[in-house]
C-alpha cells in the first residue's frame, strides 16, 4: 500500500473517493508522485473534493479521472470505483461518440461546453438506460494559459425529464381517450401511445375469458418491427402456471430476459415464436376475478424500471375506465327510449343528460313548466335559463343550476326553491332536486334534474305570509287599545276606595276592580310582549349573569303565587355558578313564566321542583310539577300561541295561552332551546330550557 502523502492531509476524511485518492499509487501512473502533481491540479482537487455538488477533473493529455462523491452516483454500479485514476474515453466507451467532439474543443480549442438535459445512453448498471444531465465543460489552464485538463459540473436530471415526460404523455392520453367511445379503438390508441413513449417493440391489451382460459388481443400497437398480436386469441396455459398465477393474483409481471428467468424459460420457444425476450403484463381484475390485460414486449432482453411498470399500470387503468365508460354509454343509448317512455307519465318535470352535457330525455312535464325546451346543439344552453334564489333574490348563475352543478361536481341537491322566467315569458316558482348518474366504477357520466312547479302553492303561502303578518300587527294594535283603558280604570278604582269611607261593598268592588285591572294588564304585558318578539322588535340588554342568581329572583316574584296554591317549591342547583350571556330580565321572565305556568296547572298543595345545573358547554334549567300533565295531542304544539290544557270548569288557571309561546321566543332569542314533557293527564309536566354557558366574569349584578 503506498505511502500517505502530506499533500493530501487537508481534505476530508469522510470522504470515499479521497479515500480513493490517497490509496491509489500514483507514482506507477503517468501522474507521477502527488508531490510532483502541479499547482493548478492541486487547486482544482481541492475546489473538486471539497464541494458538494457532483465535480469531475479530467487531467493530462489522457484525461485521467478525479472526481467527488457527488458525482459518484453517476457512474453507477459498473464504472466506480475503476474509472477513479482511469482515462475518461476508456469509462465512457458507449457515449463518447457524444461527448467525445465536446471534450476535444474544451481541451484543443479552450472553448466551454455546456447543456440541458442533454440525453445519453449509458450503461452503468450492467444494462442500457436513457439518463439525462445538465452540465458543463470547463478548460483548466495553468500559469502559462496552456491548457492541461478539464474541469466538470453534472447534475443528473434524468428523474425530472421523466416525470416531467410522463406527465406529458398522462394529459395527451386522457385527452385521446376522451374523444374514443370504441373499446377497440380506446384499446389501439392507448397502447400505442404508451409503446411509442415506453420504447417497446410492441404493445396491445386484451380481454379474458376465463371459461376457456383463454386471452383474446383486442387492440395493439408494434413499432413496425415485431408483428401484431391484434386479435390473436391464446391458451393462459400457454405462459405457464407461474406467469398465469401471478397475473390472477393481480400481480403486475415483469420479465427483464424470457430465457434465464426461472418463471418462463421452460416456456421461452413459445415466446421467441412471437418474437418476445423481454414482458411486462399488467392484470386488470374485476370482484376478484382476471378481466383483462396489458401487455409490452421487447425482442431483446431489457431491465424494466419500475417507472415502466408504474406507467404501465396506470394506462391500464386507464384503458379499462376508458372502455368501462363506453361500455355504460352504449348500456345508456339502448335504456333511452324505454325510459322516455316512463318519465312521460311522470307528473314532475325531469331531464337527464350524458358526461358532456348533451341532453339525453326531457318529459312533457318539464317543457309545460317551463314553457320550452333550452338545447343548443343537443345541450343545454344554461345562458337561456332565467332564475333566481328564493331565499336571498340573488340571479342563479349558469353554473350554478342544480343539474349543472351534479354533473361537473358529482354532488346531489335536494329540494332548492327557485323563482323562473319561462321562456315564453310568463314567472312562476320550482322546487328543484337533481343528482349525479354514475357508472359501476363510480365515475359520474351524467345527471339527472327532476323540478316541481309550485307557482300556485308559493302564492298560497305567500298569502298565509301575509294573513300571519296582519295578525301580528293586529295583536299589537289590539295590545295597545286594551291598556290604554287601564290606567284610567285603575285611578277610578283607586278614588272609589279613597271615597268608600267605610263602605264595605264598595271597597270590596274597589278591590276586585284594581285585582282584575292588574291581572288584565298582564294578560296585554305578555301579549304586547309575544307581538314585540314576533315582529323582531325585542332588543336583549345582554351581559354575563349568574343563572343562580337569576333563579333566585325568579322564585322571588313567583312565591306569592306558590303560597297563594299552597305548592311546595323545591330547588336544586347542582352546579357551581353556571354562567350565560343574555337579558337580565328576559331571563328572569322566561323562569318565572315556566314556574307560574306549574303553579297554575298543579293543583292545591303540589309540589314544583326547579333545578339548575350545567355541563360542559351548555347551562340547564328545569322545572318539573305532579300537576294535571298534558295530553299528546296538545304536548306538539304546546309552544304554539293561543294554546292551552284543558280548563277546568271555574277557569281557575286564567290566561290566554301565550305565556310559553313567549318563553319559547325568548329562549330562542337567547339562543337556546326549551322542550316539554309529560306522560299524560295527570302525571304532571317538565319543562327544561337549555342556554349556552359563557366563559366571561359576571357583569355586575342589576337586580
Amino acid at each position: 500500500m503506498p505511502a500517505l502523502v502530506p499533500e493530501f492531509n487537508h481534505l476530508p476524511n469522510d470522504s470515499e473517493t479521497v479515500a480513493l485518492l490517497r490509496s491509489t499509487d500514483w507514482s506507477s501512473t503517468s501522474l507521477g508522485h502527488p508531490s510532483t502533481w502541479p499547482e493548478a491540479l492541486r487547486l482544482q482537487l481541492n475546489i473538486c473534493f471539497e464541494s458538494a455538488f457532483p465535480i469531475a477533473v479530467w487531467w493530462g493529455p489522457e484525461l485521467i479521472q478525479f472526481y467527488n462523491d457527488g458525482y459518484r452516483p453517476i457512474l453507477g454500479a459498473t464504472k466506480h470505483p475503476g474509472a477513479f485514476g482511469g482515462r475518461a474515453i476508456d469509462t465512457w466507451p458507449d457515449i463518447w461518440p457524444t461527448i467525445g467532439p465536446m471534450v476535444r474543443q474544451v481541451v484543443e480549442q479552450g472553448i466551454a461546453v455546456k447543456g440541458e438535459d442533454m440525453p445519453l445512453v449509458l450503461e452503468r448498471n450492467g444494462y442500457p438506460e436513457l439518463c439525462h444531465f445538465t452540465f458543463s465543460y470547463s478548460p483548466i489552464r495553468n500559469i502559462d494559459g496552456q491548457i492541461d485538463g478539464m474541469f466538470t459540473a453534472d447534475v443528473e436530471t434524468s428523474e425530472r425529464v421523466r416525470a416531467e415526460r410522463r406527465l406529458a404523455f398522462q394529459l395527451g392520453l386522457a385527452d385521446a381517450l376522451r374523444a374514443v367511445n370504441d373499446p377497440v379503438q380506446i384499446a389501439e390508441r392507448a397502447t400505442a401511445m404508451l409503446g411509442d413513449h415506453i420504447g417497446a417493440g410492441r404493445a396491445g391489451y386484451g380481454h379474458v375469458d376465463m371459461r376457456p382460459q383463454t386471452v383474446t388481443v383486442d387492440g395493439g400497437w408494434t413499432d413496425g418491427r415485431m408483428a401484431s398480436l391484434a386479435g390473436v386469441s391464446r391458451l393462459l396455459d400457454s405462459f405457464g402456471p407461474d406467469i398465469v398465477g401471478e397475473l390472477k393474483a393481480g400481480r403486475t409481471l415483469r420479465l427483464n430476459d424470457i430465457g434465464t428467468d426461472p418463471r418462463s424459460a421452460p416456456y421461452a420457444d413459445g415466446y421467441a415464436s412471437i418474437g418476445t425476450q423481454s414482458l411486462i403484463v399488467v392484470p386488470m381484475l374485476k370482484r376478484g376475478e382476471l378481466k383483462s390485460i396489458l401487455y409490452l414486449h421487447c425482442a431483446k432482453p431489457r431491465s424494466w424500471t419500475a417507472a415502466d411498470v408504474a406507467i404501465a399500470e396506470d394506462v391500464a387503468v386507464r384503458i379499462a375506465d376508458a372502455i368501462e365508460r363506453a361500455s355504460a354509454e352504449r348500456r345508456l343509448r339502448s335504456e333511452r327510449a324505454r325510459l322516455q317512455a316512463v318519465v312521460d307519465t311522470i307528473p314532475t318535470g325531469l331531464i337527464m343528460m350524458d358526461e358532456d352535457g348533451t341532453l339525453l330525455i326531457e318529459n312533457d312535464e318539464w317543457k309545460r313548466t317551463w314553457g320550452g325546451n333550452a338545447q343548443l346543439d343537443g345541450g343545454i344552453d344554461y345562458d337561456r335559463y332565467k332564475g333566481s334564489w328564493a331565499d336571498t333574490g340573488e340571479p342563479v348563475a349558469p353554473e350554478k343550476w342544480p343539474c349543472f352543478v351534479s354533473l361537473k361536481q358529482g354532488a346531489a341537491i335536494r329540494d332548492v326553491v327557485i323563482d323562473i322566467e319561462r321562456f315564453n315569458g310568463t314567472r312562476g316558482t320550482i322546487v328543484v332536486s337533481s343528482a349525479a348518474i354514475r357508472d359501476d366504477s363510480g365515475r359520474v357520466v351524467g345527471a339527472v334534474a327532476a323540478n316541481m312547479d309550485i307557482t300556485e302553492l308559493r302564492a298560497a303561502q305567500m298569502q298565509l305570509l301575509d294573513a300571519d303578518r296582519r295578525k301580528d300587527e293586529f295583536l299589537a294594535m289590539l295590545g295597545h287599545e286594551l291598556r290604554n283603558p287601564l290606567a284610567p280604570i285603575s285611578t277610578a278604582a283607586e278614588m272609589l276606595r279613597m271615597v268608600a269611607r267605610g263602605d264595605a261593598k264598595v271597597a270590596k268592588a274597589s278591590e276586585v276592580i284594581v285585582r282584575q285591572v292588574k291581572h288584565l294588564s298582564a294578560l296585554v304585558d305578555d301579549l304586547l310582549d309575544v307581538s314585540r318578539v314576533t315582529r323582531g322588535l325585542v332588543q336583549l340588554n345582554k351581559e354575563v349573569v349568574d343563572l343562580n342568581a337569576i333563579v333566585d329572583s325568579a322564585v322571588e316574584q313567583s312565591q306569592p303565587l306558590m303560597e297563594s296554591r299552597k305548592h311546595s317549591l323545591r330547588i336544586r342547583h347542582e352546579g357551581a355558578h353556571p354562567r350565560v350571556e343574555g337579558d337580565r330580565n328576559r331571563l328572569v321572565q322566561i323562569v318565572v313564566n315556566l314556574l307560574n305556568n306549574a303553579a297554575k296547572y298543579t293543583p292545591e298543595g303540589g309540589v314544583v321542583t326547579l333545578t339548575v345545573r350545567n355541563d360542559a358547554h351548555h347551562a340547564f334549567v328545569d322545572v318539573q310539577d305532579n300537576g294535571i300533565g298534558i295530553e299528546a295531542n296538545l304536548l306538539r304544539r304546546i309552544f304554539d300561541l293561543f294554546t292551552q290544557a284543558q280548563r277546568t270548569p271555574d277557569r281557575s288557571q286564567g290566561g290566554l295561552g301565550i305565556g310559553l309561546a313567549l318563553v319559547k321566543r325568548l329562549v330562542n332569542l337567547h339562543g337556546g332551546e326549551i322542550s316539554a314533557a309529560s306522560n299524560g293527564p295527570g302525571t304532571g309536566a317538565e319543562f327544561k330550557v337549555s342556554l349556552p354557558l359563557s366563559s366571561g366574569p359576571p357583569t355586575a349584578s342589576r337586580l
